[in-house]
């Protein structure tokens, strides 16, 4: 068994639009994640064909279609755990690339100066953060708050959770 998660390129995602927290977390991780509201099966399917996605479902009909693309059927309930199914599966460090990406719109994040933020974020934000990034395409804008101190954390317990079931 290995004791530790590799890292380099992780595959790109489709993921069912059942598992909306999933595609979040994985875009935190830094995970390329196609998800959207609604996604109909059929999209879903050609988008993870013609992009060479791997298509993460729970729907056990979808999970049985062919030809491919690559799918992986998540049998767990709870985010955390379908987390820990996809990190044990893909073999990724789920800090290797984490708040790399927007959460919502699977964009890569760019650094912006805080000069650059003024204005865009609460002012105590301002006040106490110096490192920002954005997203260019919804214009959100993430810096190293407390929560991602929570983030990290549960990150860290996902690997280990994932390396323990290898």
């Amino acid at each position: 068994m290995d004791t530790k998660l590799e890292s380099g390129n992780a595959p790109r995602f489709a993921v069912d639009e059942m598992m909306g927290k999933l595609a979040r977390w994985m875009r935190l991780m830094g995970l390329d994640v196609e998800h959207r509201r609604p996604f109909p099966d059929n999209e879903l399917m050609e988008i993870a064909r013609r992009e060479g996605r791997v298509l993460i479902t729970r729907d056990r009909k979808l999970a049985r279609n062919k030809p491919p693309p690559e799918v992986w059927l998540i049998e767990e309930d709870l985010a955390f755990h379908q987390l820990v199914e996809v990190v044990r599966h893909a073999r990724i460090d789920p800090m290797e690339k984490a708040f790399t990406r927007c959460g919502v719109c699977n964009t890569p994040l760019v650094d912006i100066s805080k000069e650059e933020a003024a204005g865009r974020v609460p002012p105590f934000v301002y006040a106490t953060q110096t490192d920002y990034r954005l997203c260019q395409r919804c214009e959100r804008i993430y810096w190293p708050g407390s929560h991602r101190e929570r983030m990290e954390k549960l990150f860290g317990e996902v690997a280990k959770t994932a390396i323990e079931k290898q």
